[in-house]
């Protein structure tokens, strides 16, 4: 059996990938299982001994492809020609392409094909999805930041919602708000006195590194001045002029 996931999600490919992955050992109880990178040497040969190896004890072999397009086409149609209708050995090509017209095998009617597209507004409804999983409330400023910064990479996103997760109690009940780093940069990029910007920074640099409250804060900035502002701040820290603690605090106490 051959299995060509691709498209340019490589999240949703990758689930699905793991799904296949997961119903292949329910459904074998002896089964090999091994990964192969293409375009790295040796590891086509790799794959044609895996493929054409016999034995009494692994009944099923279940092989993942990536970056296939970058191995030698003849070389790797013979040893998908093993799996077309082979009932013992699967072979799953991911990639974000559907491969060259080198690969006409994979227009068999037999092949499972399945393309996952990505269109740019999927993100925000990912992005909820996923926060609303590790009970996340991301306010929509913090959730256009996010989509804006993150390129279409589903990846980084989940990453960034895991980091806001990690050491919080954001498993089992909502963070709470003075542990909320989004938050709290909102507070202090909102705040309208030095009495409401210093103990939103305060409370930051509790559980936060100083250059990643400025870079954040950063990110939010859109309007010409303060874009100018916070780069000239990033000119004055790179220049040893300036630690960043030293320009958080004057952001906060203001002009």
């Amino acid at each position: 059996m051959i299995i060509c996931l691709y498209g340019a999600d490589s999240y949703r490919r990758q689930e699905k990938l793991k799904w296949y992955a997961e119903k292949f050992k329910e459904k074998h109880s002896a089964l090999t299982a091994e990964r192969f990178t293409l375009s790295e040497d040796g590891e086509l040969a790799r794959l044609k001994e895996f493929a054409a190896a016999q034995s009494l004890f692994d009944n099923f072999k279940f092989g993942i492809l990536d970056e296939a397009a970058e191995a030698d086409s003849k070389e790797l149609v013979e040893v998908l020609k093993l799996a077309l209708n082979s009932r013992n050995l699967t072979l799953v090509i991911s990639a974000e392409k559907f491969l060259p017209k080198e690969f006409k095998i994979l227009n068999d009617s037999s092949v499972i094909k399945e393309e996952f597209d990505f269109t740019p507004s999927d993100l925000a409804g990912f992005l909820k999805k996923e926060a609303e999983k590790r009970n996340l409330k991301l306010i929509p400023a913090v959730s256009d930041v996010l989509i804006k910064n993150c390129g279409g990479d589903k990846w980084w996103l989940v990453t960034e919602l895991d980091k806001l997760a990690l050491g919080s109690p954001a498993a089992i009940e909502p963070v709470r708000e003075d542990q909320n780093f989004f938050g709290l940069i909102n507070k202090f990029r909102n705040a309208d006195s030095v009495g409401y910007a210093l103990p939103a920074l305060e409370r930051l640099l509790d559980f936060e590194e100083p250059a990643k409250i400025f870079n954040m804060i950063s990110s939010f900035a859109k309007a010409s001045e303060d874009l100018r502002k916070m780069a000239d701040y990033d000119a004055a820290i790179k220049s040893g002029k300036m630690e960043y603690p030293e320009a958080l605090l004057d952001l906060a106490l203001g002009d």
